[in-house]
């Protein structure tokens, strides 16, 4: 219980940190928000958490991240295999998911947002999928490689369970900052539902493979295409109570296909882990006589 403890207490400050921060801003009169989704609001709570975060692993998990990202470095032609063949399986899944909606009439092509797509619609989309890339690289590292792997202290049922599932809670509660706006919508606890559930899946990847790497793959080509689709409004999404709103997460269907998803990769972890493991995501201090887990071992 000791690291929930630490945990806890490092969540209670990161909450203070944001709540002072906020009152500043008010008090500035600035035009900006830490619960703004996108842009400098959301800039200042990583530039408040990943500071906090490094400090936490370094003093009290006893593993310098640097240290602990090269270990992905080391390994980089597989670290790349991973990110790689995740976001492809995310974008063809997306796309049959799509298909699905398209023949069962939840969603159709819009002719008009086709013909009016310009060079500088193209060139905004691709600049948000390479911020939606380092989004999700913070996010996962953050949930995953932080929160999952320091709770998971030893590869017992148990503890890797309990790991993943408190790590998804968080993940989910965390967006409450920036969901704060959304709190009297019909679909905000739903989209917390679903967020808890992406963050599950995650996190079975995470395990699975074992690599960062590949939770990012995943994790950048599903948001990624919502991205994509929300920047050239090539399709229209009817709303109904199975697929929810305008984000797929809110509605049973998309829950339902998360954790399809999430036990189809533990099923195949026997395939998935020989070709893709970087770590043993086993919380290990740098200084421990088995190092940091890497499949190539430290030559620091």
């Amino acid at each position: 219980m000791t690291r929930y403890r630490n945990l806890a207490l490092l969540l209670i400050g990161f909450t203070l940190a944001i709540v002072v921060a906020e009152a500043i801003l008010r008090l500035a009169d600035a035009p900006i928000s830490v619960t703004d989704r996108k842009g400098p609001g959301e800039m200042i709570v990583f530039l408040i958490a990943l500071p906090m975060l490094v400090w936490f692993s370094v003093a009290v998990g006893g593993v310098n991240p640097l240290i602990w990202f090269g270990g992905y470095l080391r390994d980089w032609p597989r670290m790349l295999r991973g990110f790689l063949t995740m976001f492809l399986v995310a974008t063809a899944t997306m796309i049959v998911i799509y298909l699905v909606l398209g023949l069962t009439g939840k969603v159709q092509w819009s002719e008009e947002a086709w013909q009016n797509l310009t060079p500088k619609i193209w060139w905004r989309t691709v600049v948000s999928l390479l911020v939606v890339v380092v989004l999700a690289t913070t996010e996962e590292a953050i949930f995953r490689a932080f929160i999952l792997r320091y709770l998971r202290w030893k590869a017992t049922l148990a503890v890797t369970v309990s790991a993943l599932l408190v790590s998804s809670v968080i993940f989910s509660l965390s967006h409450l900052i920036a969901l704060l706006g959304s709190v009297n919508q019909p679909d905000y606890l739903p989209l917390l539902f679903g967020l808890f559930l992406f963050g599950f899946l995650m996190g079975t990847v995470y395990l699975v493979t074992g690599s960062l790497s590949c939770s990012i793959g995943l994790h950048a080509g599903l948001l990624g295409f919502k991205v994509f689709l929300r920047r050239t409004e090539l399709l229209i999404q009817h709303e109904s109570w199975l697929t929810g709103g305008s984000d797929l997460r809110t509605g049973p269907a998309m829950w339902g296909l998360l954790l399809l998803a999430a036990l189809i990769v533990f099923l195949c972890r026997n395939w998935l882990w020989p070709r893709l493991w970087i770590e043993n995501v086993v919380s290990t201090r740098q200084d421990s006589p088995e190092g940091l887990g890497f499949r190539l071992a430290s030559r620091i």
